[in-house]
């Protein structure tokens, strides 16, 4: 007899039952009584609302990196454009070429150091700006790398609280199911 008595669920445990089933009804059906209200907003309505809005500030988290690496996509690839423009402009490549085009054109010859100091200047001039634009490309991939890696953090994040939400929703639906007498 004793064994029975321990087996069975004490008053506090099925006042508490009785809470949280008030509580799945009140959101199920959008309505909440007066004297419900109590009860509703503290336990497990408190908790989802909680899940709820962390859902929602890392979706906006997600929706304003995604923005970011959009952005970031796109300058790389003007970046690059820019680069490649250059490498195949004619102002580029022609300057190295006229002075060479000129001395024979006149039919003095320049001397070779000149032309040479040209080139050597003006590709000194050309690798640095090189340079710099790919440590800039480079910089920016890294920005953008980093920011992939967060917003599949973030996504993460969002899945398993999703489960979590789920599975909470889902034991209370079976705790409702579990009271006798409803």
């Amino acid at each position: 007899m004793k064994k029975e008595l321990q087996t069975r669920p004490t008053e506090k445990l099925v006042e508490g039952l009785r809470k949280k089933v008030k509580i799945l009804q009140a959101v199920g059906y959008n309505s909440v009584e007066a004297e419900d209200w109590e009860a509703a907003t503290s336990g497990e309505e408190v908790k989802l609302s909680e899940k709820i809005s962390l859902l929602e500030t890392d979706d906006g988290k997600i929706r304003e990196l995604t923005e970011k690496v959009n952005e970031q996509q796109k300058l790389i690839q003007k970046l690059e454009d820019d680069i490649l423009k250059g490498y195949s402009s004619k102002e580029w490549k022609g300057t190295l070429f006229d002075d060479w085009d000129i001395s024979e054109s006149t039919g003095n010859e320049l001397s070779e150091k000149n032309i040479d100091q040209k080139q050597v200047s003006s590709d000194k001039d050309q690798t640095s700006m090189l340079k710099v634009i790919c440590n800039q490309c480079n910089r920016f991939r890294a920005r953008l790398q980093e920011t992939e890696e967060e917003i599949r953090q973030l996504k993460e994040k969002i899945r398993a609280q999703t489960a979590d939400l789920e599975k909470t929703k889902t034991d209370n639906v079976k705790l409702y199911g579990k009271i006798p007498g409803l």
